[in-house]
C-alpha cells in the first residue's frame, strides 16, 4: 500500500476503510465528503473539499473512494484518475488472500475476509464474505460473477 492515501467520503463505507487504512499503519493524509448535497461544502477533518481536490491536482498521491454507490465511485474514480492520482485497493490487515488472487484496483477487502486461489477481485469491489478459489467477484457488496 503507498504511505498516504486521499480517502473520498464521509459515510460508513469511507469510516470501514479509514480503519482497515489504520490498522495496517497506512498513514491517511485527508478525508472528505462529496457524496451527498448536505455535505459538499462541508469543513470536514480541518479541510474544505475544494482545498483538498486542489492539494491533489498539485501533488501525485494514492487515493480510494470510500462512498458506497457504484455509479458516484466510478464516476469520481475517473475524474480524479484524469489530475494524476491512482486508485489503490485497501485490504484489511487480517483478511487472507491467497497468493495467485489478483485484485483490481480500488477494491476494499474487509476483516476476517479469505480470498481463494486464482480468485479475482473487480475493480472498487467491497468484498463483505469470503470468496472460493476460481471465483470472480464484483460489485458493491460484492457478488459473483
Amino acid at each position: 500500500m503507498p504511505t498516504e492515501i486521499l480517502i473520498i467520503g464521509a459515510g460508513g463505507y469511507a469510516k470501514v476503510v479509514v480503519e482497515a487504512c489504520r490498522l495496517s499503519s497506512q498513514e491517511i493524509k485527508i478525508v472528505i465528503a462529496v457524496q451527498s448535497t448536505d455535505k459538499v461544502g462541508l469543513v470536514l477533518l480541518g479541510k474544505h473539499p475544494a482545498e483538498c481536490l486542489n492539494a491533489v491536482s498539485k501533488q501525485p498521491r494514492h487515493f480510494h473512494v470510500g462512498i458506497g454507490s457504484n455509479s458516484a465511485r466510478k464516476k469520481l474514480s475517473s475524474l480524479i484518475t484524469g489530475i494524476n492520482v491512482s486508485l489503490t485497493s485497501v485490504i484489511h490487515s487480517i483478511a487472507t488472500l491467497s497468493l495467485s488472487a489478483k485484485i483490481c484496483a480500488g477494491a476494499v477487502i474487509l476483516p476476517m475476509i479469505r480470498i481463494g486461489k486464482d480468485s479475482v477481485i473487480g475493480a472498487r469491489a467491497v468484498i463483505t464474505s469470503d470468496v472460493p478459489a476460481g471465483k470472480t467477484v464484483a460489485g458493491v457488496p460484492g457478488i459473483e460473477i
